[in-house]
């Protein structure tokens, strides 16, 4: 009995020995994770300072940072793999919108289907290395992953398409319909001025003959109800029109593309 008694106390030990092992090791994982984090903020915050030269940059800092954390955490297994995607989608939904989120598509179908057949392949080549995301265990993991992947790929062909994009521009001068005022973001709904807006499963959520764009500040503040604004639009280097919306006074020249960018 004795001897079953000091048996017994030492197998306890050693499993509070090891769970105190693992809770170490959890949370160092931890702290890095939180350090990586951290110090993507802080980048983030060079990189605007730093890409505000050149949207060229951008579209190069955005394409080529996901895949650098990757390398760098994939090492840890699917959850490594997950982070990274994680960070690399807000990453470049932050870019995206920073410097190039008054431009918007006239008709999102095409990117989007091009994005979720981009995504597949790309997240084929990520199973190909990191094979243990299909495992059963890590199958959730792998789904976050795909859309992940998904919205990197979109935001590279929404860049590509409009930086790249040196086609003739067409004006046109809808009218204002109404003002929106969002928690954090503000629209304008004007006359639909293509026959492909209709076309678009978006337009199904806005009232026929209308499309929503996104306005700089200064020019959601500038106009009212009624007045009429400058659509500036292009063909896109990849096929896909798009557009920035201007003041009714503009007659050429550069137009910002994002608050955080230069005239392009």
């Amino acid at each position: 009995m004795e001897r079953k008694r000091e048996n017994e106390d030492a197998e306890s030990a050693l499993a509070r020995a090891l769970g105190r092992s693992f809770a170490r090791r959890q949370f160092r994982s931890n702290l890095e994770v939180i350090a990586i984090l951290l110090g993507g903020a802080a980048a983030l915050i060079a990189i605007q300072i730093l890409l505000k030269q050149s949207y060229y940059l951008v579209m190069a800092t955005q394409l080529g940072l996901p895949w650098i954390l990757y390398l760098w955490l994939a090492l840890r297994g699917p959850v490594g793999v997950f982070i990274s995607w994680m960070c690399s989608s807000v990453v470049c939904f932050i870019l995206t919108m920073g410097y190039i989120g008054y431009a918007s598509l006239v008709d999102r179908t095409t990117s989007v289907a091009a994005a979720c057949i981009l995504g597949l392949i790309l997240f084929a080549a990520i199973a190909i290395h990191c094979p243990e995301i299909l495992a059963k265990d890590g199958r959730p993991i792998a789904v976050f992953v795909y859309c992940f992947v998904v919205v990197y790929s979109y935001h590279a062909i929404f860049q590509a398409n409009c930086v790249l994009d040196r086609s003739p521009i067409t004006v046109y001068r809808p009218l204002v319909l109404q003002k929106v005022y969002g928690f954090r973001a503000q629209g304008l709904l004007v006359e639909a001025w293509s026959p492909a807006q209709g076309l678009s499963p978006a337009s199904l959520m806005i009232r026929r003959g209308a499309a929503m764009v996104a306005p700089s500040r200064g020019l959601f503040n500038a106009v009212d109800k009624g007045d009429s604004i400058c659509v500036v639009q292009r063909k896109g280097e990849l096929g896909m029109s798009w557009y920035t919306a201007q003041l009714r006074t503009w007659n050429g020249g550069p137009v910002a593309l994002g608050p955080w960018g230069r005239s392009f």
